[in-house]
C-alpha cells in the first residue's frame, strides 16, 4: 500500500512540474492575416424602450442613434481594415459611400489590443496589459468624394515591433473616428451585416 501511495505522490508531482512548461507561450504556426469589414457605429442603448425579438427578446433602443452623426455611410457605404504581418504589419483601411457630411474629415484608426512578446525586460515572455481606444494617430486619411484610404505599416505608424522577436497581436475592436472627435467616438466600427 505505500508503494502505491508512493507513485501517486510521484506522479501528482511530476505532473505539477509538467504544467509549469504549459504556461510557456507557444505561439500560433500561422497568424498573419486579419481583414475586417466596417459598420456604422452606434451608441449603447442606455435606456430601453422597446424589444428585439430576434434577440431573444433582449431590451432594445429605438431608434438607433450613430456615435458620429457627421460622419455615416450613404446608402451604397462600405469599408474594411486589412491587416497582414510578416516581420512588420501591413495596415490598410479603405472606405466608400460615404455621405457627404463627412466630406473632407480626417478618419483616423483605433485599436483594442494586447501584445504577448519575448522581447521583455524581465527574462522571459510577457503580455501587455491591454490597450483600450489605442489612437494610432499616424494611420489616417481624408475622406474625398466618399473615399478614405489609409496604408502603411504598425512600425511606420507606431514603433512597437523589434525584428526577430516573437509578438502575438491579440486584436479586439478596430475602429475610424473622425480626428476631431474623440477616438472613443468612432464613425465606423468592425462588424458583420447580415441580410
Amino acid at each position: 500500500m505505500r508503494r502505491i501511495r508512493l507513485v501517486w505522490v510521484v506522479l501528482l508531482v511530476s505532473g505539477l512540474g509538467a504544467s509549469g512548461s504549459l504556461a510557456e507561450r507557444n505561439p500560433a504556426k500561422k497568424a498573419n492575416k486579419h481583414q475586417a469589414s466596417l459598420v456604422q457605429a452606434v451608441e449603447a442603448c442606455t435606456v430601453a424602450n422597446t424589444v428585439e425579438p430576434s434577440l431573444l427578446g433582449s431590451a432594445a433602443c429605438d431608434p438607433v442613434v450613430p456615435s458620429d452623426p457627421s460622419c455615416v455611410f450613404g446608402v451604397k457605404g462600405s469599408g474594411r481594415i486589412k491587416a497582414k504581418s510578416k516581420t512588420d504589419v501591413a495596415l490598410q483601411v479603405k472606405v466608400k459611400g460615404i455621405d457627404s457630411s463627412c466630406e473632407g474629415e480626417t478618419l483616423c484608426l483605433m485599436a483594442d489590443f494586447t501584445m504577448s512578446s519575448d522581447n521583455c525586460a524581465s527574462s522571459g515572455d510577457c503580455t501587455s496589459a491591454d490597450q483600450d481606444d489605442f489612437d494610432t494617430e499616424n494611420v489616417c486619411c481624408t475622406v474625398v468624394n466618399g473615399k478614405c484610404q489609409a496604408k502603411t505599416t504598425l512600425n511606420t505608424a507606431i514603433h512597437v515591433l523589434n525584428p526577430g522577436n516573437r509578438t502575438e497581436i491579440a486584436l479586439g475592436e478596430m475602429a475610424l473616428y473622425r480626428a476631431a472627435l474623440s477616438a472613443s467616438q468612432p464613425a465606423f466600427r468592425t462588424g458583420l451585416l447580415v441580410r
